[in-house]
């Protein structure tokens, strides 16, 4: 089972950075929410890394996984105890109404 989060409305940029991982840390999983409007399209055999329905990151330590706030993101059940992940989103100020 995968915990999905659908991406802050305000935030540009989401991101993960991989603290400690080991064998049986789980994954980073994307899935692309603009699939629904691709329902016409031919896609078989044409999809890429930026037009694929669904992907995953597997935790390196050091790795530093920056994407589109919007992408539906979430990881499955976590295998690692030592699993550390900081997670962050940016969100410009000046455009939101905490303008600073």
């Amino acid at each position: 089972m995968t915990d999905t989060n659908i991406g802050t409305t305000e935030a540009t940029i989401s991101g993960a950075l991989y603290i400690d991982s080991g064998k049986d840390a789980s994954s980073l999983h994307f899935t692309n929410p603009t699939m629904i409007y691709r329902m016409a399209e031919e896609t078989k055999n044409h999809d890429t890394v930026y037009t694929s329905p669904a992907a995953s990151v597997e935790p390196t330590v050091g790795r530093c996984v920056l994407f589109p706030s919007w992408l539906e993101h979430g990881s499955s059940s976590n295998g690692y105890a030592g699993r550390t992940v900081i997670s962050f989103n940016y969100i410009n100020l000046s455009n939101t109404k905490y303008s600073v």
